[in-house]
């Protein structure tokens, strides 16, 4: 996590200074207009199939593009408002794609829905424009999730083949903009929530080679009814009209570093790698460019020197890989360079233990920097056992203690001020001829903010978000959710406050920001915005501690409160061991903070303590699954929710739908299954379930 704790993940110097594309408009009066969007032969041959977040198959452009060195003569139509080159794209919430690696052109990246028979369609197909070679596909008349009519959104996208091999130029035309959200992205009534984004990217990472046009994730930015609208202005030269914005694309050229990011001791690619270039002795901001889904990466734009190259896992690795790290000297030609990973992070083996804050997806312990850490572990009775903890560079080591026998503990010292990913290896000399024993395991320190009232309380379960821009006079957008420019240790964006209000990110370099919001708070420092929020953090160096106050008053009574109805039945089921159910007073469901048309909840499970199970030296184990009757053929209602902890306290579990969960759930009731495992060290575990039904609940009315 970054120190936002904000810090950087791929070294410690220089600033990456992006330089967004900025699109000049010229303003058009808002009289009636005949439109941008073309009636091209050809482009309406084929359509996409009807239907929600679906695709094209790979088709044929008619001419070659070339993003990344890379020439494409296919593409995917996406329903929402994109075309892809690598592969099909079923996402509909709009994420800054210029930094994670996407190749994809988008006119309009928003949730397209055209499932009722009473919408238009998608259309594509190759035809000519300006006299030359083309690609069109239009949007025609097309509604917006979940299956609404009551708003139309008609736009275009035209590629256009130049004099030059590879060399292309882009066209977005706009008809009309009467929507910007779905409703499973915050939207309500096709407004608000994380609006459409406009744009595209080769996708090496070169903000020279993309464009994020202004407006992007600001709601009401681009409809009609904006004098700004996208229907109203226009740029470029290529037979311009009001809603026209063209935009040319140059295949790149000059020397350049370029290899390959494998998997440690394989020649397997590691997909959507993050590369970052650091020039040695140098002031010289840090270059960072993403590797592709072979893991290929180039960088251009080198002044001669030595450069420490260091490369992070790609959104999709399971488990994460520890950085690779190695160096290169470029002195104007091309050089190839490839850059292996670092060991798989593995999460501590039954048995081991350390102080912790929670866990990531894979299980690898995060504790806060400022924390001793307890560790203890098992093994040969007898023995004489010692520890290394290496957190980028840092070692600490020490001895551990035997006592009962067979189990050793010992602490390891807080890390502040450093942080960031780190290794722990545990080495038990066991005697006579029984065979010595080594444990490893990733761990990471993390630099948390906090989120905390005007009382200094922390705010559990506060909504966080990261933002971040290629320069630091913005605009900013939201990090796209499971993105590569976050560490493994954290890839969740938004996120939700721990219990003691912790909140943190690892991060690239660049500008970004915090926001933070809690149902019922505003900000501290301004009580009519609903949220507070930092100021532009340039990274590197490092930000650490970050304290965002929101000011949460209490409610004028207690029908001001809406709390969502929850539907308990209980069933306890002991474990495979036969030990005996756990008492009734395990599960404490706190309150069910349905946020907005997500069907966002949380359910809280407190853990007992000593007395009940001795948990304070155990693990538990949460997980919510979908409840057998209602589960989907086809898709699953909820996204996946485990975390482990490792003492006595509360075990809270977000619970996201996935779209076809919110389908289901906006229409009253969603039926989910609770079920626990409860392992207390040196003893057997125990299970429990519980089916729960979450009920949608209208908005309280305000006071006034």
């Amino acid at each position: 996590m970054f120190g936002l704790a904000l810090r950087v993940r791929f070294g410690a110097r220089g600033i990456l200074a992006f330089a967004l594309v900025a699109a000049a408009m010229l303003i058009a009066p808002l009289a009636a207009r005949a439109g941008a969007v073309e009636a091209l032969p050809g482009c309406t041959d084929n359509s996409v199939d009807a239907g929600d977040d679906v695709s094209s198959d790979a088709v044929a452009i008619g001419f070659p593009v070339k993003l990344n060195d890379t020439d494409y003569t296919e593409l995917y139509v996406n329903n929402n408002g994109n075309v892809t080159f690598d592969d099909a794209l079923g996402e509909y919430t709009p994420f800054d794609f210029t930094i994670t690696g996407d190749k994809i052109i988008a006119p309009f990246l928003a949730d397209v829905d055209t499932t009722d028979g009473d919408v238009g369609e998608v259309t594509y197909g190759q035809t000519t424009f300006d006299s030359r070679d083309a690609f069109c596909v239009t949007w025609n008349n097309v509604g917006y999730f979940n299956e609404h009519t009551d708003k139309r959104n008609t736009f275009q996208l035209i590629l256009v083949k130049r004099a030059t091999a590879g060399d292309f130029d882009i066209v977005f035309n706009y008809d009309k903009i009467q929507w910007e959200t779905g409703d499973a992205s915050d939207g309500e009534n096709g407004f608000g929530g994380s609006s459409a984004a406009v744009g595209y990217s080769t996708g090496d990472g070169d903000p020279a080679n993309s464009l994020m046009l202004g407006g992007s994730f600001v709601p009401g930015s681009f409809l009609d009814g904006n004098p700004s609208g996208l229907i109203h202005q226009q740029h470029g030269t290529i037979a311009t009209a009001a809603g026209r914005y063209t935009y040319s694309v140059t295949a790149p050229t000059g020397p350049k570093v370029s290899g390959t990011v494998h998997q440690k001791g394989t020649t397997d690619p590691e997909p959507g790698a993050v590369v970052q270039f650091c020039k040695q002795s140098s002031s010289d901001p840090c270059i960072t460019r993403s590797a592709n889904n072979d893991g290929d990466y180039t960088v251009r734009g080198l002044t001669n020197g030595t450069y420490d190259i260091t490369t992070f896992p790609g959104p999709d690795a399971d488990p994460p890989s520890a950085p690779g790290r190695t160096t290169v000297a470029f002195s104007g030609s091309d050089v190839t360079k490839d850059v292996e990973m670092g060991e798989t992070l593995a999460a501590p083996p039954p048995g081991t233990n350390i102080t912790n804050i929670g866990t990531n997806p894979g299980g690898i312990p995060v504790a806060f920097w400022e924390d001793d850490l307890d560790l203890s572990t098992q093994g040969c009775p007898g023995g004489a056992a010692s520890y290394e903890a290496s957190v980028e560079g840092v070692l600490h080591d020490g001895d551990l203690t035997e006592g009962p026998a067979g189990t050793y503990t010992g602490t390891i010292s807080a890390f502040a001020p450093n942080h960031g990913d780190g290794l722990v290896h545990i080495h038990i000399d066991c005697p006579g001829a029984t065979p010595d024993e080594d444990i490893d395991f990733g761990l990471y320190i993390d630099p948390s903010g906090v989120v905390k009232d005007t009382n200094g309380n922390p705010i559990e379960g506060a909504d966080v978000t990261l933002y971040r821009s290629s320069d630091s006079g913005g605009p900013f957008f939201p990090v796209a959710d499971g993105s590569s420019i976050m560490s493994p240790s954290n890839r969740r964006n938004s996120d939700f406050t721990t219990v003691d209000g912790r909140f943190g990110w690892d991060v690239v370099a660049g500008f970004y920001k915090v926001r933070a919001e809690s149902p019922g708070c505003v900000s501290a420092a301004n009580h009519s915005q609903g949220f507070a929020e930092t100021g532009v953090m340039t990274i590197p160096p490092p930000v650490t501690d970050i304290d965002l106050r929101l000011f949460c008053p209490p409610p004028a009574n207690d029908s001001d409160i809406s709390t969502p109805t929850v539907t308990q039945t209980q069933t306890q089921t002991p474990s495979a061991t036969g030990a005996a159910v756990l008492p009734s007073n395990v599960f404490n469901f706190g309150k069910l903070a349905l946020k907005k048309n997500k069907g966002t909840a949380t359910i809280t499970v407190n853990v007992p303590g000593p007395g009940v199970l001795a948990m304070n030296d155990g693990t538990v184990k949460a997980k919510l699954v979908t409840a057998a009757k209602k589960k989907s053929k086809k898709k699953a209602l909820i996204k996946a929710v485990k975390k482990t902890v490792t003492k006595a306290g509360n075990v809270k579990l977000t619970v996201r739908p996935t779209k076809a969960g919110l389908k289901k759930f906006k229409h009253g009731k969603l039926k989910v299954k609770l079920r626990i495992t409860f392992t207390p060290t040196g003893g057997a575990a125990k299970t429990q379930f519980k089916k729960v039904t979450l009920v949608k609940q209208k908005k309280a009315k305000k006071k006034h």
